[in-house]
């Protein structure tokens, strides 16, 4: 533990003498047990004395040299003993009762008026040095309390900024769902015309073929290969066509439909990314589910009129994405 030098020493000296003097009840100073004979002359002055001494015991007394300091201990133990001599007077053993009370009535005048026009310039001077520390470390203060909260902001918003970058991170492949639902609808969309055009091809080829049914036959005079065909080609050409457009009407709407599921496949699978991402930490498993979402958005999607076209196989790796979840939560 350091020693204090001999300023702080003094210093302690002087507010110790003052709290002393701040300390003392009014009513001991007036004496006002004593009835006429107590001193309620100075109730002015003890109560400024009061109040005096509290500023002198409050101060730092910062900037004041100690020779001052030691002064105005001094000062303040005058004082002290002048307050003291009215607390410890008593009527019997006076000579002079009036004289005493007096002498003692002037004696704290006296003393306290030094004793103020000496203290009075040094404490409002080191007052006004505390003053300027004090909203100096009010300013200092302020100043800290809005650095940390610049950096306290600056770090909200740094946090702010990676979510935000999460989030669109992993709602950027989500999104690409939206691209794929409409596809799913414009082929839905087509393969209801398709299918459409597919009942009316039939009902054509139906009614043409029971309008052929119950057609009266001509024979003709003379039968021969060229006559039976110039009557029976008209109408095998107008069932070909029929039929070929009732075919063609059909495969046109399964291809549609075959699009259509392979879209909403991929939405789904899309819009479910963010559940597969959010329900494991592991690097691996999420790089394999980017990996999976990547693929149904850039992979070649089949078109469903050529029969030997194939999907590319993705079970796989699918499940191993699964299993990895399910161990992670384990």
């Amino acid at each position: 533990m350091s020693q204090k030098s001999q300023r702080e020493i003094t210093v302690e000296g002087l507010k110790k003498r003052a709290s002393l003097l701040a300390n003392i009840e009014v009513e001991k100073i007036t004496r006002h047990d004593l009835g006429e004979a107590g001193f309620s002359d100075v109730l002015d002055d003890a109560k400024a004395i009061k109040k005096f001494t509290k500023r002198v015991d409050d101060c730092t007394w910062n900037g004041v040299p100690q020779q001052v300091i030691q002064t105005c201990s001094n000062k303040l133990n005058e004082l002290m003993d002048a307050v003291q001599q009215i607390i410890e007077f008593k009527i019997l053993g006076s000579g002079n009762l009036s004289i005493e009370r007096n002498n003692r009535i002037a004696g704290i005048t006296n003393v306290w008026s030094q004793t103020y026009v000496f203290v009075a310039p040094h404490l409002c001077f080191a007052e006004s040095v505390d003053s300027g520390a004090d909203r100096y470390a009010v300013a200092l203060a302020e100043v800290e309390a809005v650095k940390d909260k610049l950096i306290a902001d600056k770090e909200r918003m740094v946090r702010l900024v990676e979510d935000v970058e999460q989030m669109a991170q992993k709602s950027g492949v989500s999104n690409q769902a939206y691209h794929f639902k409409e596809l799913a609808d414009q082929y839905r969309t087509i393969a209801l015309c398709w299918v459409g055009g597919a009942i009316l091809a039939g009902i054509c080829l139906f009614l043409y073929v029971h309008y052929l049914h119950f057609q009266s036959v001509v024979e003709p005079s003379e039968p021969s290969i060229v006559v039976i065909m110039a009557v029976l080609l008209p109408h095998l050409i107008m069932v070909t066509l029929l039929s070929t457009a009732l075919f063609f009407c059909l495969r046109n709407y399964s291809a549609m439909m075959h699009n259509m599921i392979v879209n909403r496949h991929r939405q789904t699978a899309l819009t479910t990314f963010q559940t597969f991402v959010d329900s494991t930490v592991d690097a691996g498993t999420r790089n394999s589910v980017l990996v999976q979402s990547t693929q149904a958005i850039f992979s070649p999607q089949p078109s469903g009129f050529l029969k030997t076209e194939t999907e590319m196989p993705q079970v796989n790796q699918v499940t191993e994405i699964v299993r990895s979840i399910a161990g992670a939560d384990k």
